[in-house]
């Protein structure tokens, strides 16, 4: 039997993530970088199960789904990790004498609040936790 979720579950869901988002721990770089190795470690740890499902689900041969789904995604949670601080850095810009020596004018990189992710079935994984992974990064929920 198919089950769907219901609108109060998507609505506890969303209510959810935006009192995270508001109690401004995604700001944190340290809880950033956390969460990206846990995103690792999940597909890390459930690699079989992954290649199990997406071979019942998509008839996907055991390459492809190593190449395309579980290693391009392993790769892009390890170069949003080791370049997280760079990203999140804040920019002194072009802001002549006064502005940019005096007042020590900088542009701070802050999270603007929750998405949504919306994945497709062909590619599951990297479709769905590539965006996930940028989402964490810039400390969106």
């Amino acid at each position: 039997m198919v089950r769907f979720t219901s609108k109060d579950e998507i609505e506890r869901a969303r209510n959810t993530l935006f009192d995270t988002f508001a109690t401004g721990r995604t700001k944190s770089l340290a809880w950033r970088k956390w969460q990206l190795k846990q995103c690792y470690w999940m597909i890390e740890d459930n690699k079989a199960r992954l290649v199990e499902a997406l071979s019942k689900d998509l008839n996907r041969h055991l390459l492809e789904t190593m190449l395309a789904d579980i290693a391009s995604t392993e790769a892009d949670i390890l170069e949003n990790i080791t370049h997280l601080y760079k990203w999140t850095a804040d920019t002194k810009p072009k802001a002549g004498f006064l502005f940019g020596t005096m007042c020590k004018s900088r542009i701070r990189k802050e999270p603007l609040g929750v998405t949504l992710i919306i994945g497709a079935w062909n590619f599951p994984i990297l479709l769905l936790i590539s965006p996930l992974v940028a989402a964490i990064a810039a400390g969106i929920v």
